[in-house]
Formats: C-alpha cells, structure tokens, sequence
C-alpha cells in the first residue's frame, strides 16, 4: 500500500514542477539587434535598447507563451542623424506606431532545448502570423536566488511586408534579426 502511495505523491510533486513559470525580461540582458543589406555592399546593423515582456515557460508546450514589446524609439545604430530618421515616417515611425509587439499562440517543441513559436508580429501598423525558431540557451539560479531562463531566436522579415518600402534600391526587403534575452522569475 505505501508503493502506490509513494508513486501518487511522485507523481504530484512531478506535475508541480512541471507547471509552467512566468519569466519577465531583463532588459540589462535583452537584445534585438538587427542588420539590412546596404546597397548590395555590405550589412548595417542596429539594435533596440528598451525591450520588456514576459515568458510563460514549462515543460507542457501548450502553457508556454511570450509576449514581447520593444520600442522603435530605442533604435541605436551607433549614427544619431540616420537614428532619427529611422524614428521617423519613413521607417518604424515611432510617434504613430509606439512599439513593436510579438505574442504567441503556439509553442511546438522540435529538439532538446529548440521549438518553433507561431504568433502575431504587429510593426509599424501591420499585424502578421509568423512562426520562427526558438532556442532555450540556459537557465538557473542569479545571484539573488531567482530562477533564470535564456532564449535566442534568429528570423528574417520582408520590410516591405508591413508597409516600410523606403529606398527600394538603396536597402534590402529582408531584415534579419536576433533576439536573446534571459528573463527572470522571481521567487
């Protein structure tokens, strides 16, 4: 009679743990940093330096759930002139569209630590479903006790897709982009 009483308890404390966290992003520790074919020369690269959000995270995919914002005000590309005109209408038009949105509404896990997350990418005004992949890089304790969770994810878009069609010739349609982040949970 104590086996199965045992195995019932295990497999409560199991169920407990496998319940999914919420992780908010630290932004001392989160980065979009993008890059644009320039003239067919070479790559520009820029960044934003205000994201926030929040990740649900367990071990039962159909919990999971991120939610991200991040200012286009906060684009820094290392040249102030070409920052504000990246502010401006021709690009993220940040006084029209105040932030760039990602909210998921599927998590398929593919490998050990990889998934592919599908949701709606709102930027400049255009709201999108896109899937990208999704890889769990860490995750522990800091030095104050709460529990830590790395993400990084590599994905493209067409600019043009959501409306931003300046310099045709000039600059690519296709943005790349890497976000990593470590979220925190505080106990």
């Amino acid at each position: 009679m104590r086996i199965p009483l045992l195995a019932i308890c295990l497999f409560i404390s199991s169920s407990v743990m496998a319940n999914p966290l919420t992780y908010e992003v630290d932004g001392t520790h989160a980065y979009a940093i993008f890059s644009i074919d320039h003239k067919g020369i070479a790559p520009n690269f820029g960044r934003f330096n205000v994201i926030k959000g929040a990740v649900v995270y367990g071990t039962d995919t159909k919990k999971n759930s991120i939610k991200l914002e991040i200012d286009p005000k906060s684009v820094d590309t290392g040249h102030k002139k070409r920052d504000s005109h990246l502010r401006g209408p021709d690009f993220f038009d940040a006084k029209q569209f105040p932030s760039i949105t990602f909210v998921s509404s599927q998590w398929k896990k593919t490998g050990p630590k990889n998934y592919e997350v599908t949701g709606k990418l709102t930027f400049h005004g255009v709201t999108k479903t896109m899937t990208v992949k999704v890889e769990k890089t860490g995750s522990g304790k800091d030095r104050r006790g709460n529990d830590r969770l790395g993400l990084v994810s590599h994905f493209e878009i067409d600019r043009t897709a959501f409306g931003v069609t300046y310099s045709p010739k000039g600059l690519g349609k296709i943005v790349k982009v890497t976000l990593s982040m470590e979220t925190v949970h505080k106990n």
